[in-house]
């Protein structure tokens, strides 16, 4: 027999009421599969160890179907799936005979020597293949499903060598795509023509892609760094564009991960990531129904990480919502629900939290360049050289990490000018790469790696327009709690360290910009997510000279939306209880405490993304300097 056409075959199929849901090579009528020999051909299946949807069909709709449940238990995963998660075919299929109940025993006790044979030569396949008799080859068909199950007894036999020798064999020799379950099975899939791919090409791109990151989040210099990874950006380049029409560089999410890697690292190039959105479109069309759905979210999420937003590559973000939906991913989800509305992005929850996570992995880097001062002048120069006699306020960004929230607060449509700084190479390299890539202007907003004290006195000095808002969000929270330390050297040892952000230099520093640039209106927000932090800075700035505002219109009400107090059944992290414990350890609650951000919701960085998402509490609060 052979199959009369070219969807997914293999060993795993289903049958309900006649209808051809399948995912292998099955044919099936509406009353034989009722007799006994339906029942036959399940027993068979049962006692291969292969756990069907075919098999479970036959064996749901026989009078002693509770035996063969019993004996092979493995089929019960099965029950609690509908059909309706399968794609209905249109065309048959005709399954072959290698597993007929006349030969069963046969081929059953021939699949195990095989395997045990080819435990110990190069090539399983050309063994497997030479010892099958013409009675076992009937069709190509029969040879596949005969080396598939030969392959899937080697790894029931926890030979795993064997079984990647035998996969690498169907899909060289018979262009065959194999796929394993969770549940011991295997389907395989004919390879589409014109779907050949370079895995030696492919492996370059991706350690290329890799070393590019590790190089950047090592850095101590952006233009250094910048340079070699345009470098690794043209190599890349070369090799997808050298890569013949018919044949694939990358596959799967390979293309988001690759593209992820480039822009930690700061790569620039429009048309990589161009070429990058596609091939991963095309991967999501392609595999369209058998890829699953926390995949496809990963791909769309780790490219939005990359700065693709819809308008660069909508096929992308219209597949990925169309495979999600279709493949029941929760309705609660952020990422389908942004996804169907239109308005996934860098911004959404999701791609900020792969963000975050990948900032917890990087440690605590950074290193201030000797000639901050001078950096930060230039910066300022430069905003100042296109305001064409209209001064603009200014929104400084102290630690801006990745730049996220200055990045939203550019595509918020305000008319601010935006300086943000960070004394990580590695952050500002990621923020600039986006900025460009985003066409935000440089006469708009600037991502200088420098250090913060350096940044506001060049604002003071050379700045000709007023100052808005200065932000610290989330400095580095020291070690030293409630007099015991966290042992973690990446960290400041207390708020006295010279290497901790929001010193007492400074708010100083600060308080000074304000009174000569704030205008009368010119504020500084603190937010943290340690409570001891934001406390201890308020105590600080109260002490020399700053006032907590209470009055000012924030949410356009006329009134300041305090933080609600904490319940005392809430759950609290370990530092905080400590923090509470010691002797003068003040809580962030009551007046002056905001419960919300003064900034548009664009504006929220990843760190404050995640603590808001995950229901854990950020403190904030906003000072002026005292008249």
């Amino acid at each position: 027999c052979s199959c009369s056409c070219s969807g997914i075959r293999g060993s795993t199929a289903m049958v309900t009421d006649g209808s051809l849901h399948r995912r292998g090579k099955v044919t099936t009528s509406r009353h034989w599969w009722q007799s006994g020999r339906g029942l036959s051909v399940a027993v068979v299946l049962v006692m291969l160890g292969r756990s069907t949807w075919f098999s479970y069909a036959l064996v749901q709709h026989h009078p002693i179907r509770g035996t063969l449940l019993r004996r092979r238990n493995r089929l019960a995963p099965f029950a609690t799936l509908a059909s309706s998660t399968l794609p209905c075919r249109d065309v048959p299929c005709v399954r072959t005979e290698v597993n007929t109940n006349s030969r069963s025993e046969e081929l059953q006790a021939l699949v195990k020597e095989l395997a045990k044979e080819a435990m110990s030569l190069q090539d399983p396949g050309a063994l497997v293949e030479a010892r099958l008799s013409p009675q076992h080859i009937s069709s190509k068909e029969t040879l596949v499903d005969t080396l598939v199950l030969v392959r899937d007894e080697a790894r029931r036999l926890r030979c795993f060598g064997i079984a990647d020798a035998l996969r690498s064999h169907l899909r060289a020799k018979h262009s065959v795509l194999v796929q394993d379950h969770v549940n011991g099975s295997s389907t395989w899939i004919p390879e589409e023509s014109g779907d050949e791919f370079d895995a030696t090409t492919g492996a370059t791109v991706r350690s290329l892609a890799r070393d590019a990151m590790k190089l950047a989040c090592q850095a101590d210099c952006v233009e250094a760094t910048k340079a070699s990874v345009d470098n690794v950006t043209a190599e890349i380049l070369e090799h997808l564009s050298e890569a013949v029409s018919n044949t694939k560089v990358l596959h799967g999410r390979q293309y988001a991960d690759v593209a992820f890697a480039l822009a930690i690292a700061g790569s620039d190039s429009e048309e990589l990531f161009r070429r990058l959105a596609k091939g991963a479109a095309k991967e999501l069309e392609r595999a369209m129904g058998r890829t699953p759905a926390v995949v496809v979210a990963q791909i769309v999420e780790r490219c939005a990480v990359a700065g693709i937003r819809e308008m660069d590559c909508p096929a992308l973000f219209r597949l990925a919502a169309d495979a999600l939906h279709k493949d029941g991913f929760p309705t609660s989800s952020t990422t389908l629900r942004d996804l169907q509305a239109g308005n996934f992005s860098l911004h959404s929850e999701r791609p900020l939290r792969w963000l975050f996570r990948h900032a917890l992995r990087q440690g605590r880097r950074s290193v201030t360049p000797a000639h901050s001062t001078s950096i930060a002048k230039e910066a300022v120069a430069q905003l100042g050289r296109h305001m064409c006699g209209q001064p603009k306020p200014l929104i400084l960004d102290l630690g801006c990490g990745f730049g996220v929230g200055s990045l939203g607060l550019a595509c918020a449509n305000g008319d601010e000018q935006i300086l943000a700084v960070d004394a990580s190479a590695h952050c500002i390299g990621y923020a600039r790469s986006i900025a460009r890539r985003w066409q935000l202007h440089p006469e708009r907003m600037c991502f200088v790696h420098c250090g913060a004290i350096a940044a506001v006195n060049a604002v003071t000095e050379g700045y000709p327009g007023p100052v808005q808002w200065i932000l610290v969000n989330f400095p580095t929270p020291y070690a030293s709690v409630g007099g015991e330390e966290s042992g973690n050297s990446h960290l400041p040892r207390s708020a006295d360290s010279s290497d901790f952000m929001a010193s007492g230099d400074l708010l100083a520093a600060v308080r000074a910009c304000l009174r000569a640039k704030g205008d009368g209106r010119g504020a500084l927000l603190v937010q943290s997510q340690c409570e001891d932090v934001a406390v201890t800075l308020r105590m600080r700035a109260e002490a020399s000279g700053w006032v907590a505002d209470m009055m000012n219109d924030m949410h356009g009400d006329g009134r300041v939306e305090p933080s609600s107090q904490t319940p005392a059944e809430q759950w609290m992290p370990r530092r905080q209880l400590r923090w509470r414990a010691s002797a003068g350890g003040d809580s962030a609650e009551g007046p002056g405490w905001l419960h919300a951000s003064p900034l548009p919701a664009i504006a929220a960085t990843e760190t404050e993304s995640f603590y808001q998402k995950s229901g854990l509490p950020v403190y904030r609060i906003v000072l002026r300097p005292e008249e």
